[in-house]
């Protein structure tokens, strides 16, 4: 298995068997890449939580204790620091150093690049203070360098479900450390409690581009010279793992065209399903198209032009889009060592907007149930598109309470009948849906997907995560137990998406401990109900729900990090769990659908009645 970049100063971290090869350490791109700054240890820092699905992943046993032991210990010896000295331990400041990435934007950038984030290895940990990278025109949120704990955990919850529900994923959260002190935003505000969430390293596009308007310039060691030999190597590090990882859409190498077209298809699914990021500027995007960083991230309620009062609008990605690809294809083709021009860049955009459109209507279309070869697919997305355009007409404010006649215009209204105010294409939607052969297949599928995220909107969530914060700082012993819970909650009962679900699956209830996840369904075509168990493989079995069990058991046989099983259940199992030949208990539905159960009675019972 092919390593990228130095070891990892933890053994147990970088065995062999347990490295992955898309891992990658940012000193290995360039030797102008990274910006030394010293850094000092923490009096009061602690681990709040881990990634476990992560780790699993990656095939480490963190459920086993003298593991999961030395990993914490290893995640606060390196990145429970901070450049605040005034925050450290006595004797302590300089004694550690970390990296700070350059990187630049679409057009210039005032910043060096990464202004709170340090790397160290191949983990970047984000709140370790005010770096050198940090612009004098900045104002006082973009310079403190701190993170607090509440945009922490937010940003755990979002990054595991865009993960889940977006087709090429996102760069995850793997640790939240409790940096120990607090940090008001003016003398009269509350102090609130920060932290350092741990990602593993990526390239942003941004790695890509020039930082134009920071720094020293005029010799060898100046801010713009090494800025720019940053640019070069970055690009030569892509195209070598462009031959290395050829046909791997998840390596190193960059190809911008096939970059573009798998963004489109992030922006597309994220609208569909109403999660956004924010704007998808090249400092918000990886060099094989994942989102990060989710400080902005919200479900929002519709498909209207709706602003955060940025000046960002959801349903503008495009204008990003445009800005950032030929300040890309410029650099590519300055720097690369094969023959990567875009011919037309002008001709690449309109692909990208039309397979972006085309992706959308897709995700539509596969979230009612409706496939690719079902007569009603081209009438469904024709209206489909109608409909958004004409949401796109509608601006309004993000957050804002919403008037009363407008609380019931939104497509899942008219789907339910209960449509105070709307369009007549969201009526035309609805009858479409209801004439449908098994329209109760396709109208519960429609219901999930429509119905709304309350829990990600950014007010309450915002709310939630400060709450949980506050009550963690009355009883710090009981905290990571409560954070994991806590987020583990969240993304269940958030979910709404999965994907690859078979169009004839009737999903009734959703269960999750963040490692296992048991999804609760009726099959349509076997008129049987099911649970689909899924868990990290460990030693000779799989962790379901925190028990191992043999591979007998489940009745297969798998060599992956992770076991999917379909184990057949009652009808009413996702309301009061369900065993597993005493080997596991899997818990509840966190996250149930009524109307799901009703529609599946009615296949079952007419089933019954037919035999």
């Amino acid at each position: 298995m092919r390593k990228q970049g130095s070891e990892m100063p933890n053994d147990h971290w970088d065995m062999d068997d347990k490295n992955d090869p898309n891992l990658l350490s940012l000193a290995s791109v360039s030797t102008s890449m990274l910006v030394p700054f010293p850094v000092g240890r923490l009096p009061d820092a602690s681990l709040l939580w881990l990634n476990e699905r992560w780790f699993h992943d990656l095939g480490m046993a963190i459920h086993d204790a003298p593991t999961r032991a030395r990993l914490s210990a290893s995640l606060l010896e390196r990145f429970a620091v901070t450049s605040i000295e005034a925050h450290c331990v006595a004797g302590t400041f300089g004694g550690r150093i970390l990296g700070a990435d350059r990187y630049g934007g679409s057009g210039g950038a005032i910043h060096g690049g990464s202004g709170r984030c340090g790397s160290d290895g191949m983990l970047i940990a984000k709140g370790t203070g005010p770096t050198p990278l940090v612009s004098e025109a900045h104002d006082w949120s973009h310079s403190h360098g701190c993170l607090y704990l509440y945009d922490a955990i937010r940003e755990a919850v979002a990054s595991e479900i865009l993960n889940a529900e977006l087709p090429h994923g996102t760069v995850p959260i793997v640790a939240i450390i409790d940096a120990g002190f607090s940090l008001a935003r003016t003398d009269a505000d509350e102090p609130e409690r920060c932290a350092i969430l741990i990602r593993p390293a990526f390239l942003r596009l941004a790695h890509f581009e020039r930082s134009l308007y920071f720094g020293t310039s005029g010799s060898a060691n100046s801010d713009q010279f090494q800025d720019s030999l940053r640019v070069k190597d970055a690009i030569h590090f892509a195209d070598e793992h462009a031959q290395l990882d050829a046909g791997n859409p998840n390596g190193l190498g960059v190809d911008l065209s096939e970059l573009y077209l798998r963004l489109a298809e992030q922006i597309a699914a994220s609208r569909a399903h109403r999660l956004w990021t924010g704007r998808p500027t090249s400092d918000n995007i990886t060099s094989n198209a994942q989102f990060l960083d989710f400080g902005g991230f919200r479900a929002v309620p519709s498909w209207k032009r709706g602003t955060d009062g940025h000046r960002h609008f959801f349903g503008d990605e495009m204008r990003d889009v445009r800005h950032s690809l030929p300040s890309l294809a410029y650099f590519f083709k300055k720097y690369s060592r094969f023959d990567k021009a875009i011919a037309n860049i002008d001709q690449l955009l309109i692909q990208i907007e039309h397979h972006m459109e085309a992706a959308f209507l897709h995700h539509c279309a596969e979230a009612c149930a409706l496939p690719e070869s079902s007569p009603e697919v081209f009438h469904f997305k024709a209206l489909i598109a109608h409909y958004y355009r004409e949401q796109q007409r509608i601006d309004y404010a993000l957050d804002q309470p919403t008037k009363h006649d407008e609380r019931h215009d939104w497509l899942s209204d008219h789907i339910r009948g209960k449509a105070s105010y709307g369009s007549p294409v969201g009526e035309e939607i609805a009858a479409l849906l209801r004439e449908l052969p098994n329209a109760h297949l396709h109208l519960c599928a429609a219901n999930r997907w429509l119905r709304p995220r309350p829990r990600l909107s950014y007010r309450v969530s915002k709310r939630r995560a400060i709450k949980l914060v506050r009550s963690i700082l009355a009883d710090r012993s009981s905290g990571p137990e409560r954070v994991s819970a806590f987020i583990a909650t969240e993304v269940a009962v958030s979910r709404r998406v999965w994907k690859g679900l078979p169009p004839h699956w009737l999903v009734l209830g959703y269960a999750s401990d963040h490692v296992s996840t048991a999804l609760y369904f009726f099959d349509t075509h076997r008129m049987a109900y099911t649970a689909q168990l899924e868990g990290p493989r460990v030693r000779g079995g799989t962790l379901i729900f925190g028990a191992e069990v043999a591979d007998e058991t489940l009745g297969i046989t798998n060599s992956g990090h992770r076991t999917v099983a379909l184990v057949d259940c009652e009808p009413n199992s996702y309301l009061v769990g369900l065993s597993l030949n005493g080997r596991a208990s899997i818990p509840t539905a966190l996250l149930t659908f009524p109307d799901a159960a009703v529609a599946a009675q009615t296949f079952n019972s007419t089933t019954t009645h037919a035999t």
